[in-house]
């Protein structure tokens, strides 16, 4: 910059505008140089605050998978060891004493083994999505968690409006219902539960509501979320 000032004087004193006029375009480039230097800086710097941010993000997220499919293989191992009592209770099957025996028999189309989606990771990547330029993992990510974990809410919701709905017929219906809600089981109830058309038609929609859509459903999204934590540790390990 010393030289170019120097020249530039020296130029004004000889009165030569063509070289003034280069000396000013020079001194332009110069500026928009240094300016373009300093925004791809910038830009790095930010980019690699970025990086570590979604990096974060995604370790969190690798945990909410791992506390998720714990949970997924209970309920799924719950469901696994209690078909074979739904389908003997659909087809009439089940006596007095198998059901006595059966320790999930009392309450198994009153009762719903669920579990909560870890969402610390999903709505820290949804976040991340919406500040920054969308990342394609993230984005499919988040789409497919989206979906998932709407169609599991849907299908909790449906499960548990169809308990209740049940629970109301028998206590309008059954005097045994009050000892019931006391978890006292009466010969009345497992006589209800093993012979009456009701309860095998109960226990008929619960399953398909179950093992139709709810296993269905889970299984899906364990394999989901298995996928997605090979693609983080992909990009992680990159």
């Amino acid at each position: 910059m010393t030289l170019f000032r120097k020249w530039k004087t020296s130029t004004l004193r000889k009165n030569n505008f063509g070289r003034y006029l280069t000396y000013v375009i020079g001194e332009i480039l110069l500026v928009v140089v240094g300016i373009l230097i300093a925004l791809s800086i910038n830009n790095w710097s930010e980019r690699r605050q970025q990086e570590g941010r979604l990096r974060n993000i995604f370790l969190t997220f690798e945990k909410d998978i791992d506390n998720d499919i714990a949970d997924i293989d209970r309920v799924l191992d719950y469901y696994g060891s209690n078909k074979e009592a739904f389908q003997k209770i659909m087809n009439g099957e089940m006596n007095k004493r198998q059901f006595k025996e059966c320790g999930d028999c009392t309450f198994l189309i009153t009762g719903h083994n669920s579990f909560i989606i870890e969402v610390r990771g999903y709505e820290a990547l949804k976040s991340f999505n919406s500040a920054y330029d969308e990342d394609s993992l993230v984005n499919q990510i988040v789409q497919s968690m989206t979906a998932s974990i709407e169609n599991i809410s849907s299908i909790d919701d449906l499960i548990r409006a169809s308990i209740t709905k049940d629970l109301e017929s028998w206590r309008d219906q059954y005097d045994w219902f009050s000892q019931f809600a006391q978890e006292n089981i009466t010969d009345e109830y497992i006589e209800f539960a093993i012979t009456d058309q009701t309860y095998r038609n109960q226990a008929s929609w619960r399953f398909i509501l179950i093992y139709g859509n709810y296993v269905r459903e889970v299984e899906k999204f364990r394999q989901q979320l298995v996928s997605f934590k090979e693609a983080i540790e992909e990009r992680l390990n990159n």
